[in-house]
Parts: structure tokens; C-alpha cells; sequence
């Protein structure tokens, strides 16, 4: 029998935590073994958890996640109910393994915990433009991006989802997808964690 990896749900807000744990106890691989609303719950049942489940709004959470990481094996992915993008950059510098918003679906969050267990670390793509701002990234000797690619990379900045961009641009889901996994492999990063990083100017296409 394959162990179940064990969850830990440290969520200052009740009801939010106890919808986080029924959409975990239905994956069959997943256990919850624990959960509180403090910081000190945290410390306590980190030991017993592969990964830990944290909202920000915890108080200290960020000093709290980088005492995790350095004194237990649990693995750390933030929770927020509202995105502020500051405490995910501090947060992703800190090296948590992911950043999610309560918007996930129950299959996505499943999918992260997951992932992260396995040694991945799990930041949506929308989150991981919107954290690069409004700034271009740019990569040595890298060619001018086209018009379409462009206008994929400003909405995305902007925290547009991957919907909203398609319905502007009038493409599909599918094809917005495609261009930002040309992106992020022009960019020369290996996964949405490392853009954050490459912050600088890329040529926009001329027009004429």
C-alpha cells in the first residue's frame, strides 16, 4: 500500500479551511493530519506533514514559512484568499514551493500538493506574469518578440486569466497556452519560479 502524503492546513479563516480539507480528503493519495488557525498550530504539526498548506493572513506568516523550511522536511505552499503581490515575491524568495489563490479548483489544488511532494514547485502561470509586472523580460542575444507574443505578455502582466486574454485577442484558450510556453522557453527559464527573476526589456515588434 502506496503511503498517503499528509497535508497540514494552517487557515485563520474556519470555513475557508474546512472547504480546503473536504476537497483534500477526496484525493484518494491525500491525508489531512492536521489543521489550526495560529502560528503556533503551525509549528506544531509541521513535523508531521510532507507539505503545509499556509494562508497569509496568519500573522508572522512569512517568518513562520522560513522557519519550516529550516527545521522540519515540510514542504511549504501559501493559500491566500486575495493575492498580494508583494508577500508572494517575499514568499517565493524565501523558496516555498508554491503560491496559490482560494480561486483554485479542488482538481488544481490537488494537482499542487501533489507536484510539490514530488519535488516540483507549482505557481500559476497567470501569477507568475503578474508578479513580473509591467517590466519585459528580456534574455541574451534574444530576438524581438512578435506583435501576437507581445500582446500576450502585456494582458498577462496585467493579471488578466488565460480566458480573458483569449477573448481579447480573439484566440482560444489552447493557443494563449502555447504562446506563453514559447515565452517562458525564450525567456530561458525552466518553470514559472525562474521568471520572476529575469526582469529587464525585451525590443517590442515595429509596426511598420
Amino acid at each position: 500500500m502506496v503511503d498517503k502524503i499528509r497535508i497540514g492546513i494552517v487557515d485563520v479563516y474556519p470555513i475557508f479551511r474546512d472547504g480546503v480539507v473536504q476537497a483534500i480528503t477526496r484525493a484518494e493519495h491525500l491525508t489531512v493530519v492536521a489543521s489550526g488557525g495560529t502560528a503556533e498550530d503551525a509549528r506544531r504539526l509541521a513535523w508531521r506533514c510532507d507539505v503545509i498548506l499556509l494562508e497569509p493572513a496568519v500573522p508572522g506568516s512569512l517568518d513562520l514559512a522560513k522557519e519550516i523550511l529550516e527545521n522540519t522536511n515540510a514542504k511549504v505552499i501559501f493559500l491566500s484568499a486575495r493575492l498580494d503581490d508583494e508577500h508572494a515575491k517575499d514568499a517565493l524568495h524565501l523558496g516555498v514551493h508554491g503560491y496559490l489563490v482560494k480561486e483554485v479548483t479542488g482538481t488544481e489544488l490537488v494537482g499542487a500538493l501533489s507536484a510539490v511532494h514530488s519535488g516540483a514547485r507549482h505557481i500559476p502561470s497567470d501569477l507568475a506574469w503578474r508578479l513580473l509586472g509591467p517590466a519585459e523580460v528580456k534574455r541574451k542575444s534574444m530576438q524581438p518578440l512578435g506583435i501576437r507574443e507581445q500582446q500576450v505578455l502585456d494582458h498577462t502582466s496585467k493579471g488578466l486569466t488565460n480566458a480573458q486574454v483569449a477573448g481579447l485577442l480573439g484566440l482560444s484558450v489552447s493557443t494563449i497556452k502555447r504562446y506563453k510556453t514559447k515565452l517562458f522557453k525564450r525567456i530561458g527559464v525552466r518553470n514559472r519560479l525562474e521568471a520572476l527573476a529575469k526582469v529587464g526589456h525585451i525590443k517590442k515588434p515595429r509596426l511598420s
